[in-house]
């Protein structure tokens, strides 16, 4: 309740002034039928499973693709039980422990931070049969080289430029 009566908008530009945060369902509301989308799960410590019955719900009732991601791979583990159905990946640095880690906690991908997957651990990570999410593209020089990385998903906070850089290349219809 008390991030709804933050603005969200301010900082950004005294004209967004008053806009609030969404909450997880108006996003999905808003999305649903239209993009996937990457719900990560901040480390939710003793309030996991009073999220999990709200986000399990959610995510189940979306009509594209969703994976929710993580730092905290115990989370991912107990999540995956819950709902085996739920697509997981854990958010790392790209390390062989990191694909060690991504594969007992029974995620499907792994989701390094793009800078730190190399071709060799992009190699193994495949190996084990893992897809392959990197993050967080900021500037278009950034989706030029992620896109390089000849990953399965790419995380943005610049979705325009990494759709003109996909466009450009032919990775990306319209």
């Amino acid at each position: 309740k008390r991030i709804r009566q933050l603005d969200a908008g301010r900082w950004f530009d005294t004209k967004f002034t008053g806009r609030r945060i969404p909450t997880l369902e108006e996003v999905l509301t808003l999305s649903d039928g239209r993009v996937g989308l990457a719900v990560e799960v901040k480390s939710p410590g003793p309030t996991a499973e009073a999220l999990d019955r709200k986000l399990i719900p959610l995510v189940r009732a979306f009509h594209r693709p969703v994976v929710v991601h993580s730092f905290a791979a115990d989370y991912i583990t107990a999540s995956k039980r819950k709902a085996p159905d739920i697509r997981t990946g854990y958010l790392c640095v790209a390390t062989m422990k990191a694909i060690r880690r991504t594969r007992l906690a029974g995620a499907e991908s792994i989701h390094p931070a793009w800078r730190t997957l190399s071709k060799r651990l992009a190699r193994e990570a495949r190996q084990a049969g893992l897809s392959i999410m990197i993050w967080t593209a900021r500037t278009r020089r950034d989706c030029i080289h992620m896109v390089n990385k000849g990953c399965d998903a790419i995380g943005a906070d610049c979705p325009d430029l990494l759709i003109d850089v996909l466009t450009e290349r032919g990775l990306r219809s319209g």
